[in-house]
């Protein structure tokens, strides 16, 4: 999604840059407050570190959730198993 929306504007660009689109000044100005808005120039280390950050701690809880996941089912099959009869004599 956000990268079909990041290609709709590069296609609008490089046609206004070959001029077979018409330029208009405003949806250039949101483009570039849009560009403004994500950083950039000596940010690329900060920014991969932030990154990281993020994405392992989805890592993190997507292996928890699947771990929380294969415990339940393996508590149901243990539940759902015939008990064995123990006999006192």
């Amino acid at each position: 999604m956000l990268a079909e929306r990041v290609g709709l504007i590069v296609e609008y660009l490089s046609a206004v840059s070959r001029g077979t689109a018409p330029r208009d000044n405003e949806t250039l100005r949101m483009i570039g407050a849009l560009v403004a808005s994500l950083g950039g120039g000596g940010a690329g280390q900060e920014f991969k570190e932030e990154f990281m950050t993020e994405y392992n701690d989805v890592l993190l809880t997507t292996y928890l959730a699947t771990m929380t996941k294969q415990l339940n089912s393996a508590n149901e099959v243990r539940h759902s198993a015939p008990q064995p009869s123990v006999r006192c004599s």
